[in-house]
C-alpha cells in the first residue's frame, strides 16, 4: 500500500508492542497506588499528637481526633480545650527538647519548618507538613489528616458540611455585581 508523507505505517508487530507497554504502565500505577493505599493504610494511628500550627489544631478537633493532641503551639487558642494543654513554641521557636520529651507519634509541622523536621526524623517522630495553599487545599488537608489520624469519616464530613456552607453563600450572591476591590469598609483609603 502506498503511504503518504508523514504518515505512520503500523504493523501487528509495533500495535502488540504498544498494547504492552500500555499494559506494563498501567499494572506499574496500579501497582504504585495500591502500595501507596497500604502503606497509609496500615500506618498505626498516632495516639499523641502535638501541632505547631493553629488551624490544623482546630481541624483535628473538628474531626474528632482532639483526645489524641497533647500539646500545641504557644498561639492556639481555640477550641477552648487546647488552651489546658502544654504549649511547645510555635513556627519560629519550637521548642525541640519540650517536644521530644512529650514522646509525640505525630508532630503537625508549617512546610517551611525543614529543619524542626529533620530533626524529628533523626528522633523517630513523624511529621505532617501543613502548607497554606488556599481553600481547595484545605480541604484536601482536613481529608489527608483524617486519613492519617485514623478519622477518615469523620474528616469526610467535615469536609462535606464546608462544601456545603460554600455552596450555599455561592448561591445567595449568585447573580450579583462584583464590587471592584478597595479598602475595607471605614479604613481610609491607601
Amino acid at each position: 500500500l502506498p503511504v503518504a508523507a508523514g504518515e505512520t505505517v503500523m504493523n501487528d508487530r509495533s500495535t502488540t508492542k504498544h498494547a504492552k507497554n500500555t499494559k506494563a504502565f498501567f499494572l506499574t500505577v496500579v501497582c504504585f497506588v495500591s502500595f501507596a493505599c497500604f502503606v497509609v493504610a496500615f500506618q498505626p494511628r498516632p495516639q499523641r499528637i502535638i501541632s505547631l500550627v493553629p488551624a490544623v489544631t482546630e481541624m483535628l478537633y473538628a474531626m474528632g481526633a482532639g483526645p489524641q493532641v497533647v500539646a500545641v503551639s504557644s498561639y492556639d487558642e481555640f477550641p477552648p480545650e487546647v488552651t489546658a494543654l502544654p504549649k511547645v513554641g510555635a513556627l519560629l521557636d519550637p521548642d525541640t527538647e519540650r517536644i521530644i520529651s512529650l514522646k509525640p507519634d505525630l508532630l503537625i509541622t508549617y512546610g517551611s519548618q525543614v529543619d524542626l523536621q529533620a530533626q524529628m526524623k533523626r528522633a523517630g517522630i513523624a511529621t505532617f507538613d501543613y502548607r497554606h495553599a488556599g481553600l481547595a487545599h484545605i480541604l484536601a488537608t482536613i481529608t489527608d489528616l483524617g486519613a492519617r489520624t485514623g478519622h477518615g469519616r469523620e474528616a469526610g464530613q467535615v469536609v462535606a458540611a464546608i462544601e456545603g456552607r460554600l455552596a450555599a453563600v455561592r448561591a445567595r450572591v449568585a447573580g450579583r455585581r462584583r464590587r471592584p476591590a478597595g479598602p475595607a469598609p471605614g479604613c481610609p483609603g491607601i
